[in-house]
């Protein structure tokens, strides 16, 4: 059988019955003239057996020999499916509803798109009668499409399509941080001057920290740091399907290095780690207070500060398979000539593209300069409402409204004269804002709320929402689709401990 990706057959039945030959026989075959960024619908055609009849869309890049079709399971009721509940991509902005499918039927029968149905004339009983003889006589030898009643049945919600994109076609670039975990008491972070949702850089007085929170504390650990935790969050979307995220970081040749490894690689993320074997791994501890609600981060950047564009240049063969790229503003006061390098990667090679997760308020003003200098090569920009704000005003723009700022954003210097910049402020329990230098205004998408019950622990939410977006993202997915799946990625994480991941994932289209 031909791979999958090459030949995608759906079969949907009709459920009308009419005389017909007793073996498969070709009935007609034209050509449907439309395409999409994944594939292409090159012909259509009606099989009869019996009297159940087929309506068959071939979908490659290439015209395989018919007896290697691959006949899959669909749902007339629904739009067509594959495997019986996966989409079937027919458009890059979204699905073909049921009229779409109809229109099929439509090109399958007359060979020309439809038109709109005209008045019926008054006719003849001469002319009924002519009609009504021909009618007989088609039913041996076409069948007759669902009743109106029978296909506006609402159909039930979708999961999201599980087409796979292939292996490291989204490269991630950050710093790698071992995260260890615990519900830690008010006065232990109170001993080590930290308040809760601190975050900040261990410094001399935080040297005992961790020792004393393994010896004291229950703890978990998670592969994290911020675009770590984006890719395993992509790898969610995606099940036992391994590798589709490649990941670049720095980390020791120590323990706490095996361990983040085994635990990334265990999410199914490739990651390509430079060792330093002069430094121990980073990491990060993830203090818990007040049920959930408030997280005190600690990070000991180790090995994580210490990544060279060496490494880069002895990967290449990553980068060539990559056409998605993210990075974030934590690697901009590491190696603001790496970010670069994949930036500039992106303008040069034509469809590849660049995101930029600004990750923290602090990075517009204390690495204002190496931020600048990688901006204009941003395809996508997230950030929260206080980091948009803190942009703002490193800017000098007079710009009050999150709304304006955003558009501000989007529209500010872009190498990219095609598609523009798009910008993506998140603001917790608000509005998502959508900023598309191409378009005029903003959009806005609401967030929907979890009880306050419910949450255990905000860290990661933002990490999440990116890896949400992504997920379908590279997939092809319209943006209104990338921002639902990257607020239901963010919801389910604040419903975990750390940046983890409930072992399903429910999300619908």
């Amino acid at each position: 059988m031909i791979p999958f990706v090459e030949r995608i057959v759906a079969v949907l039945h009709l459920t009308k019955v009419f005389v017909g030959p007793k073996r498969p026989e070709r009935l007609t075959r034209s050509q449907f003239l439309y395409s999409s960024t994944e594939t292409t619908v090159h012909s259509l055609a009606m099989e009869t057996t019996g009297s159940e009849a087929s309506v068959r869309l071939y979908l490659s890049s290439d015209h395989a020999a018919e007896e290697e079709m691959l006949p899959l399971e669909t749902l007339y009721e629904n739009e067509v499916g594959l495997n019986g509940t996966d989409l079937l991509r027919l458009s890059k902005d979204g699905y073909r509803k049921r009229q779409q499918l109809r229109d099929t039927f439509n090109i399958l029968y007359n060979n020309s798109v439809p038109k709109k149905k005209a008045a019926p004339a008054a006719k003849s009983s001469s002319t009924q009668s002519n009609q009504s003889t021909q009618s007989n006589q088609s039913l041996q030898s076409k069948p007759q499409p669902k009743t109106p009643t029978q296909a506006t049945a609402k159909p039930p919600p979708k999961e999201a399509p599980k087409e796979i994109p292939k292996e490291g076609l989204l490269l991630g670039l950050g710093n790698p941080l071992l995260d260890i975990l615990a519900n830690a008491k008010p006065e232990f972070l109170k001993k080590y001057g930290l308040w809760p949702n601190d975050q900040i850089m261990a410094g001399e007085k935080h040297q005992g920290l961790v020792p004393e929170l393994l010896k004291e504390y229950k703890v978990e650990y998670s592969a994290g740091g911020s675009v770590q935790n984006s890719m395993r969050c992509v790898q969610w979307f995606f099940g036992q399907n391994p590798n589709i995220t490649t990941y670049f970081g720095c980390v020791g040749d120590d323990v706490y290095g095996k361990k983040m490894e085994a635990k990334a690689k265990g999410d199914g993320v490739n990651v390509v780690y430079m060792v330093d074997k002069d430094e121990t791994t980073g990491v990060c501890a993830c203090l818990i207070t007040n049920n959930g609600k408030n997280r005190s981060l600690c990070a000991f950047l180790g090995a994580s500060i210490k990544f060279n564009v060496k490494h880069i240049a002895d990967n290449t063969t990553h980068l060539d398979k990559a056409k998605y790229f993210l990075t974030s503003g934590y690697h901009l006061a590491v190696s603001v000539e790496s970010a670069l390098n994949l930036a500039q990667h992106c303008q040069k090679n034509e469809g590849k593209v660049f995101a930029f997760a600004l990750s923290a308020a602090y990075i517009c003003t204390k690495f204002s300069k190496e931020l600048l200098q990688i901006y204009p090569y941003i395809d996508y920009m997230f950030a929260s409402e206080t980091e948009g704000r803190e942009f703002s005003q490193m800017m000098g723009w007079e710009a009050s409204e999150l709304k304006d700022i955003a558009i501000k954003m989007a529209q500010h210097e872009s190498q990219n004269r095609k598609t523009g910049r798009k910008v993506i402020l998140t603001q917790g329990k608000g509005n998502v804002v959508l900023a598309d230098a191409k378009e005029t205004g903003i959009k806005e998408f609401p967030v929907t709320p979890i009880p306050e019950k419910n949450i255990v622990d905000t860290n990661g939410a933002s990490d999440a929402f990116v890896g949400g977006f992504l997920a379908q993202l590279i997939r092809g997915q319209p943006i209104d689709v990338c921002i639902k799946s990257g607020n239901y990625a963010a919801s389910e994480v604040i419903q975990m401990s750390g940046c983890n991941f409930p072992k399903q994932n429910k999300f619908r289209i």
